[in-house]
């Protein structure tokens, strides 16, 4: 005889790291590069290797693009093989392959908007049905880890043990899965209605995040996964408020804002720089360089010439640092 399930029972409330969600940021990171503070390491990685954010951005073509920069198959992928949460993110990457090549063909993706949703079922099905886009995949997913290993090791993971123990004493109290969602989530309502169709035997599970810098709601076959970004620690904290130092101290002299204020305008060439500052070349292609190096500017060659450029990814990015290194709202808000 088989028993229905108690209507009454609530879902398991769960809270795990997880190395595959912290690699869909990591890539996520790849198309946003300085509209967000990352944590140094990714952001070094990401600052020094162009080669690799090109193979991330071009993964996915105009087709498969979501409605925002993430790589939710990633997830859905690592939960089809039961290797979703852990520490120990080499158990997800040596079967990736095989789990692409097996990838789910439905999802009800419930969270996302149904563009969304057919944009990441046809992700699945790239992958599942093309070896050549799957080894593609694969590779970089394996490169991205790699590289994000030994920062992950030698600091993620303490703080990641730290935060998950002070969310662990939180469920030790007893809320249910709804207060859990409204003490986690930005749209607690929007988050009731998707734990309300889980029904008995479905798990919400928190996910903090080292390599994350946001916050994140995705909904799989009997689970819903609420991602946080776990605090930095004293020294992760020292190290991100540093870059930032060095980056508003590159525009901080007024020469080099005045500069940087008319390349905002239209690019121009150290020559045309220096005529309109009155100022010598060598010492333009100094300030070019100081910019350049805190990431305000690149360089374009335009014919014959190379023209400065202002990274407005980079301007844009400055005030969300600042807001994220400072923590919670400001006064007023």
């Amino acid at each position: 005889m088989i028993l229905d399930e108690d209507p009454t029972v609530e879902p398991v409330l769960t809270v795990h790291p997880s190395p595959p969600v912290e690699i869909d940021w990591a890539l996520s990171a790849a198309r946003r590069l300085g509209h967000r503070a990352l944590r140094p390491p990714l952001e070094a990685l990401l600052r020094g290797d162009p080669q690799l954010v090109a193979a991330i951005t071009s993964l996915w073509g105009p087709e498969e693009e979501l409605s925002y920069n993430g790589y939710v198959e990633i997830s859905a992928l690592a939960h089809h093989g039961g290797v979703l949460f852990g520490f120990d993110g080499h158990v997800f990457v040596d079967r990736l392959e095989d789990l692409a090549a097996s990838a789910p063909e439905e999802l009800a993706l419930a969270a996302e908007t149904p563009d969304d949703r057919l944009r990441i079922l046809r992700r699945l099905e790239i992958l599942r049905c093309s070896p050549r886009r799957r080894r593609q995949y694969v590779e970089v997913v394996r490169t991205v880890w790699s590289a994000l290993l030994p920062a992950w090791e030698t600091e993620g993971r303490a703080a990641l043990e730290a935060e998950i123990a002070a969310r662990r004493a939180i469920l030790e109290r007893g809320p249910t899965p709804v207060e859990w969602a409204a003490h986690e989530c930005k749209h607690p309502d929007s988050v009731a209605a998707l734990i309300g169709d889980l029904g008995p035997g479905g798990e919400v599970a928190l996910v903090p995040t080292w390599y994350g810098h946001g916050s994140f709601i995705v909904d799989l076959p009997g689970l819903l996964m609420l991602g946080a970004k776990a605090p930095p620690q004293e020294a992760d904290g020292r190290a991100r408020s540093e870059g930032l130092a060095r980056r508003l101290k590159a525009i901080a002299d007024p020469t080099r804002l005045a500069i940087l204020a008319a390349l905002g305008h239209n690019p121009m060439t150290v020559t045309d720089v220096a005529k309109r500052f009155s100022l010598s070349q060598p010492t333009v292609s100094n300030h070019a360089k100081v910019l350049r190096e805190a990431g305000f500017i690149s360089v374009r060659s335009e014919g014959r010439g190379r023209q400065l450029v202002v990274r407005r990814d980079a301007l844009d990015g400055l005030g969300a640092e600042i807001g994220d290194l400072l923590g919670g709202p400001t006064e007023g808000a």
